[in-house]
C-alpha cells in the first residue's frame, strides 16, 4: 500500500519483515519499551543485487535524522 500511495511500484523493492527475523538476524532489534515490546530500530538498507551497499541505523529511535529521505537519495 505505501508503495502505492508514494508511486515507488516498479522503481524500488519494498520489502517487510513481519516476524522480525531479518531484523534480528541483522542485529538491529529494539527493546526500550516494556509497552511495546520487540521492534526494529530505525534503518535504511541500501541493496545491489541482494548485497548491502549501505546501512544508515538511527542512534535515537524517536527521531529520523539520519535515515532521512534526503540522505537516502543521496546516496541512490
Amino acid at each position: 500500500m505505501w508503495g502505492k500511495v508514494s508511486h515507488a511500484t516498479g522503481k524500488i523493492t519494498l520489502l517487510s519483515d513481519g516476524n522480525g527475523e531479518f531484523t534480528k538476524a541483522m542485529g538491529l532489534l529494539l527493546d526500550d519499551n516494556p509497552a511495546l515490546g520487540l521492534r526494529s530500530k530505525r534503518y535504511v538498507a541500501v541493496l545491489e543485487d541482494g548485497i548491502v551497499q549501505s546501512l544508515l541505523i538511527e542512534p535515537n529511535a524517536s527521531k529520523c535524522t539520519i535515515t532521512c529521505a534526503e540522505n537516502i537519495v543521496d546516496i541512490l
